[in-house]
């Protein structure tokens, strides 16, 4: 549903901010034609509707951002010149995570 969202952009609106982006967070990916509705009604490119699902780690967060493209959208929004992000050590930190080397052991004193 995409009543919720266009409320709260309305709420911004009423007094006096408008988004650049909207981060939609959800228990599930937002269909393309929900971010292209919720975008025409809150006046943002479709571009500027990031889809944030629910996931097991935080550390997987900067990914989905990434693949959505908001650190493109941010730097052009912002006219600088930005490299291409390289994620490859946080997604070795995110497989380290997921895949410890051994167990430890931790005792309470008390």
């Amino acid at each position: 549903k995409t009543k919720p969202t266009q409320h709260s952009v309305k709420e911004l609106l009423s007094i006096g901010i408008q988004p650049d982006v909207l981060i939609c967070r959800s228990d599930r990916a937002i269909p393309a034609n929900e971010r292209a509705k919720i975008a025409l009604f809150c006046n943002v490119p479709e571009k500027a509707v990031i889809s944030l699902k629910d996931v097991d780690s935080i550390y997987k967060i900067p990914g989905l951002l990434k693949s959505q493209g908001l650190d493109e959208f941010i730097c052009k929004r912002f006219n600088l010149a930005c490299q291409a992000a390289d994620l490859s050590e946080w997604e070795q930190v995110i497989f380290e995570e997921a895949n410890p080397a051994g167990e430890v052991t931790i005792g309470m004193v008390g």
